[in-house]
């Protein structure tokens, strides 16, 4: 079939050896082919010629967005612009013509794994975290993530030189009008996240307060790997040069995650298509 047939398929230098072969030795192509372990039917197999088009679709997807690998440039392929371009196909050029991305190298860490509850519907529980980065000045970030475990919805990117509780609960109080109040939302033990003003406040609310135990991050796994998707794809892929620049171009970063960028917890959909769904 054809999966065979490509599978069997040789490379030119293998041919040109073989071909040595059959003139030094002044063998038949059945014995030289013997000789050099090739399948004979591969041997008269030509190449299909290349197929310029789909190499220009990849090659324009994986420069818009350079951060994504060809899982995600196919699901947005197929979403986005209507592709009818199968995955197979799809990865062979994407590695063709060299568009993968490099793997970072993770520190292996041995340590106790908790299943996190799912909540069966949104707005039930909420994950929240910091993250940090720096202007061109070289004056320091502080960005506040967070997100809805059910849907992956990035709810809020608060980018600010410094967030306090008060400035955490005047967030969150604004969120909340947008998207409503859940019923949990789990921290680390961070200060702001401790401190009495923020406390006190989710108790008004009638808002729990999930914390995790120090030094175990896995059990906040899921802003964990946002904030991750966050760092590769936004903070490294972008040069902030001042406040207001970091908050324009963060926010549109955050518009892409919830309504382009597929999910594969989701079905390599968006978060925004998920939740229209339901």
């Amino acid at each position: 079939n054809q999966g065979s047939a490509v599978k069997k398929m040789v490379r030119p230098d293998q041919k040109r050896e073989a071909a040595q072969v059959m003139i030094k030795k002044g063998l038949p192509i059945t014995k030289a082919c013997r000789l050099l372990k090739l399948p004979r039917s591969s041997f008269y197999l030509e190449p299909r010629p290349v197929d310029t088009t789909s190499v220009q679709i990849v090659q324009s997807i994986a420069q818009r967005y350079q951060k994504l690998g060809y899982r995600m440039l196919h699901a947005l392929h197929r979403n986005e612009e209507g592709g009818t371009m199968n995955h197979k196909k799809f990865f062979r050029i994407y590695h063709e013509q060299g568009l993968a991305l490099r793997r970072r190298k993770r520190k292996k860490v041995i340590r106790e794994r908790l299943a996190l509850s799912l909540p069966d519907k949104p707005c039930v529980t909420w994950s929240m975290d910091f993250v940090f980065d720096r202007t061109e000045d070289g004056k320091a970030l502080k960005i506040l993530t967070l997100v809805d475990d059910y849907s992956k919805e990035c709810l809020w990117l608060e980018v600010a030189r410094n967030i306090s509780g008060e400035n955490l609960c005047e967030v969150l109080e604004f969120v909340m009008l947008i998207h409503g109040k859940p019923e949990y939302i789990r921290t680390d033990n961070g200060s702001e996240f401790t401190s009495k003003v923020f406390c006190l406040w989710l108790m008004k609310q009638e808002v729990k307060q999930h914390f995790i135990q120090p030094g175990k991050p896995t059990q906040n796994a899921y802003i964990e790997s946002f904030n991750g998707r966050f760092r590769d794809e936004c903070l490294n892929g972008n040069y902030f040069l001042d406040l207001e620049d970091a908050q324009r171009k963060i926010e549109s970063w955050r518009d892409f995650y919830n309504e382009i960028r597929p999910h594969s917890s989701l079905g390599m959909i968006s978060p925004k298509n998920y939740l229209a769904k339901l």
